[in-house]
């Protein structure tokens, strides 16, 4: 989960307002003199207004669905008395614009560019509770899409991937075993310094957790990937780096009709 400042959130943002993730609809700066945003979200019913409020431009939301653009030139050697056998394929994946269009591979004789894919991912992050895990021994529910992933994660605290429902639970009862036996009080008995057990849970410890709102909560991640065949000419033009979320977001919308390619690695 991100932290997003309100003056930089864009139309299609997920923001957790809890419980609910709510969709911001538009976003309007106004009163230069008292600088404020109001955000708009998409009503949950659509017989209905959205929710509006007010924030000051640097007060930080929390988001939970972060767009990435990214693209992966293939290409591979050109036949030649110096290469024996199949052409050697390979791919490389760059993030920054300018990078794609200045890729050696476009200008260099010996080597022929096969494809460029555009590859679109979100991530989103979704609080669930513990009992809505997967049970012990049981697998983690398939991601969506063919190129997709699933996992949980705690909000703050490594690992960053617990692959199983067992995997969370075990890393809780770690969690809450280290801070039971480390941060306890500390009594003096007959001049020597005992520490007691800790009898709060962890997650009501500094020391374990950063404070806030969503500490310790466990969250569902799933990353969904599509893949767009695109050539140079179909690169942006007037941004030549890395496209932060509110870009990569409009640039999701601007090509859902664009030709999905399948998901390729070199051999």
């Amino acid at each position: 989960m991100l932290s997003t400042e309100a003056q930089h959130l864009y139309p299609g943002a997920v923001v957790m307002n809890d419980p609910h993730l709510d969709t911001v609809a538009t976003v309007t700066r106004e009163n230069p003199g008292k600088p404020a945003v109001r955000v708009t979200f998409e009503p949950a019913d659509p017989h209905t207004l959205g929710r509006t409020s007010w924030h000051a431009p640097e007060e930080v939301l929390p988001t939970t669905a972060v767009a990435k653009v990214v693209w992966e030139i293939r290409y591979h050697h050109r036949p030649g008395k110096h290469l024996r056998g199949a052409p050697a394929r390979s791919s490389s994946r760059l993030s920054a614009v300018y990078t794609v269009r200045d890729f050696h591979a476009h200008r260099a004789p010996h080597l022929i560019v096969d494809e460029i894919a555009e590859e679109h991912s979100v991530m989103t992050y979704r609080p669930i509770r513990l009992e809505d895990l997967p049970g012990p021994d049981e697998p983690t529910p398939a991601p969506p899409g063919e190129h997709g992933a699933r996992f949980s994660a705690l909000h703050r605290i490594g690992p960053t991937v617990l692959a199983t429902g067992d995997a969370v639970r075990a890393r809780l009862a770690r969690l809450q075993e280290i801070h039971v036996r480390e941060h306890g009080p500390v009594r003096e008995d007959r001049g020597i310094c005992v520490r007691r057990p800790a009898e709060d849970h962890f997650t009501a410890c500094e020391r374990c957790v950063t404070p806030g709102p969503y500490a310790g909560t466990v969250f569902e991640v799933t990353i969904e990937r599509t893949y767009h065949r695109v050539t140079l000419d179909d690169l942006p033009t007037d941004w030549d780096f890395e496209l932060g979320p509110a870009m990569a977001h409009v640039r999701h919308q601007a090509m859902r009709t664009a030709r999905r390619l399948p998901a390729h690695r070199a051999a």
